[in-house]
């Protein structure tokens, strides 16, 4: 997990979908923020 994932894992979107979503998201962008 990155440090950015891990920052917003208590992220709460009101919507499972919503919230693993997030979380992909945020676990790709950190991976590979230049992108």
């Amino acid at each position: 997990m990155s440090a950015l994932a891990a920052e917003f894992e208590g992220l709460e979107l009101g919507d499972v979908r919503l919230n693993r979503r997030a979380r992909k998201v945020l676990a790709r962008l950190g991976d590979k923020p230049t992108a």
